[in-house]
């Protein structure tokens, strides 16, 4: 029931959209048929990628189909989900290729952290660079490596934000305070 409801939802935005409701509620209807597609992703075992040159070019393939119909701007009505669903497939085979990354498994861990945050956060950054460069912010957005560095540097600042609350108020990212001895 609550697939269909999510599908319902999705179409609902789909057929009418809901630009600019209060609370960000269009929102919901947009992105719940993606929270739905994980949640039933999720419950699935998945078996490890054995053909990992075949999944690499299947991955890149998807991921550049994806790219063209977003750059041709053929992502309207149904195909925005289309097109995104392609793209979740591509990163899905991707992360099978990853597999087991320290690093990308501690950002999984505190990727709510990191989407709640990050906006502000980057903004500030994508600012504070571009005073200390003498450029406009546009310019460092446009630079790949400058745009690396302000990713590099937010996702620090997220982490340690982190870890922070994670010390101080741990009921905030759903923990429960550890005792000291």
């Amino acid at each position: 029931m609550a697939y269909l409801v999510s599908a319902l939802m999705s179409l609902a935005f789909i057929v009418v959209p809901m630009h600019g409701l209060i609370w960000g509620i269009d929102r919901v209807f947009k992105y719940i048929g993606f929270y739905a597609v994980g949640v039933f992703i999720a419950g699935k075992s998945v078996k490890a990628v054995k053909k990992k040159v075949e999944a690499g070019i299947v991955a890149i393939v998807l991921l550049a189909l994806s790219f063209s119909l977003s750059c041709y701007h053929l992502t309207m009505g149904i195909m925005w989900f289309v097109t995104a669903l392609i793209g979740v497939a591509a990163v899905i085979l991707i992360s099978q290729l990853i597999n087991e990354n320290r690093i990308l498994q501690y950002f999984g861990r505190i990727s709510l952290i990191i989407l709640c945050i990050h906006g502000p956060v980057y903004r500030i950054v994508v600012k504070i660079v571009s005073i200390l460069l003498n450029l406009g912010t546009d310019a460092v957005r446009e630079n790949f490596l400058l745009a690396m560095v302000v990713v590099v540097i937010t996702m620090a600042i997220c982490s340690t934000a982190y870890e922070v609350v994670v010390r101080l108020a741990p009921w905030m990212v759903g923990k429960k305070k550890v005792k000291e001895n």
